[in-house]
């Protein structure tokens, strides 16, 4: 994250970030369909983690959304 924050910064265009975490909404769409869920066994991650991401990217140039 620390690495992303500092791409974002040399960005001039870049109004937002929005940290969506993993989830697993979509599994029943695969599911319906007869396929097997790519991302089956990664768990979403815990609220801490994501809001260490948060966190990380500490750049005053752009606004942070933490979406849960």
């Amino acid at each position: 994250m620390i690495r992303l924050d500092a791409f974002i910064q040399t960005l001039q265009n870049v109004d937002k970030v929005e940290i969506l975490p993993y989830h697993t909404m979509g599994k029943y769409k695969w599911q319906e369909m007869g396929l097997k869920y790519p991302l089956e066994g990664i768990e979403p991650p815990a609220e801490d983690r994501v809001k260490n991401a948060k966190e990380l990217l500490h750049t005053d140039n752009y606004t942070k959304y933490l979406t849960r």
